[in-house]
């Protein structure tokens, strides 16, 4: 069903699934100049340890690998202080497994469609 959305519903459908998942002031960014961010949002109370933290989203609805580059590129788009992370429905090249977690750069979350799909089963979130 992800996989059928478009890319636009998919960022939106992110969106909701943040948001039932207790996170807060969630907000799609505009879909084309966007720097690699396409969702903002806010650690809630469930999270409290970092309630409030910025966590800037990167949602690719992909067959094929995420690379390297979309890494990269998510990270250089981070406000000061954010957290970034990537969701896909695919899953992730070598190499931006090895860029997201590289020392002595701001680590990148990744969500590959096998985790995504385990959290909307856990947080028993219906799909559109």
């Amino acid at each position: 069903k992800l996989l059928a959305l478009e890319p636009r519903r998919f960022e939106v459908f992110v969106k909701e699934l943040l948001l039932h998942c207790g996170f807060r002031d969630v907000c799609v960014t505009k879909f084309s100049a966007d720097g690699g961010v396409d969702v903002n949002a806010k650690a809630g109370v469930r999270m409290w340890i970092f309630e409030n933290t910025l966590i800037q989203v990167q949602a690719k609805r992909w067959l094929h690998s995420v690379g390297r580059k979309e890494v990269a590129e998510l990270r250089g788009s981070l406000q000061p202080f954010a957290k970034g992370a990537v969701v896909t429905t695919s899953h992730f090249s070598k190499a931006a497994i090895n860029e997201a977690g590289e020392e002595g750069k701001n680590p990148i979350t990744l969500v590959d469609g096998f985790r995504l799909s385990k959290v909307i089963l856990d947080e028993q979130f219906i799909l559109p």
